[in-house]
């Protein structure tokens, strides 16, 4: 019964967690917001509120989920080899994360940019736009959301002890990643047409499906 009290109560925190990240994010809600505050508002004062609001929300849900005592143990990893493993997964996970920030427009990302650009256009009395830097980082070429293969990595590895919060915590997460990438997806493809044939050239998560592709592709163009 504990059990599946835990179950239920990382859901529901999950499900909060997930609807207010993606749901305010999404073009129908602003489309809204627009309605009420004008489209100024949303351009250049909402993400950065949006930014914040989630620098709040964040660290309470993390909080929340780490604080759940698990019901049952099914195993701890000893402290051996085994467990540089799980540092190495990691350590990766990091260095994803890291990559993937460092490869976006992140003043773009967290809204600052934006605010800039209305302050300045008010100063100049000139209507200026904040455009987003395209990212070039090969790490795109071979996975189309490095940063939450990051998140999943470094989840992976983030305890020694695998019980049924962990499970939970891991079933949720992945959850939230591929209903937050078929969000994202749909709108990228909305705001870049191009964005379909990278789809179906680079995958989702996993960097090894796009190298065997890209390998397959180059074997039989030798064959032609």
């Amino acid at each position: 019964m504990e059990m599946t009290n835990n179950f239920l109560l990382l859901f529901f925190l999950w499900f909060m967690f997930g609807v207010q990240h993606s749901f305010f994010a999404q073009k129908f809600f602003k489309d809204k917001i627009i309605n009420f505050f004008g489209i100024d508002f949303v351009e250049y004062f909402y993400p950065i509120l949006y930014f914040l609001s989630q620098l709040v929300i964040y660290p309470a849900f993390y909080d929340l989920i780490t604080k759940i005592e698990p019901c049952y143990v099914f195993y701890i990893i000893p402290n051996n080899a085994f467990i540089n493993f799980f540092l190495l997964i990691k350590y990766i996970g990091l260095l994803l994360l890291t990559i993937s920030v460092l490869s976006i427009d992140v003043n773009y990302f967290i809204g600052t940019k934006q605010l800039y650009f209305f302050i300045l256009s008010r100063v100049s009395k000139i209507a200026k736009k904040a455009v987003k830097k395209q990212s070039n980082s090969i790490i795109f070429s071979y996975v189309r959301h490095p940063m939450y293969l990051g998140i999943l990595l470094f989840f992976l590895a983030s305890s020694t002890i695998i019980s049924d919060v962990y499970f939970f915590n891991l079933l949720f997460l992945l959850m939230y990643i591929y209903i937050g990438i078929f969000f994202e997806e749909k709108q990228l493809k909305r705001d870049f047409p191009e964005y379909s044939n990278y789809q179906n050239n680079v995958a989702k998560l996993n960097p090894f499906i796009t190298f065997i592709k890209s390998t397959n592709s180059k074997h039989n163009k030798n064959i032609l």
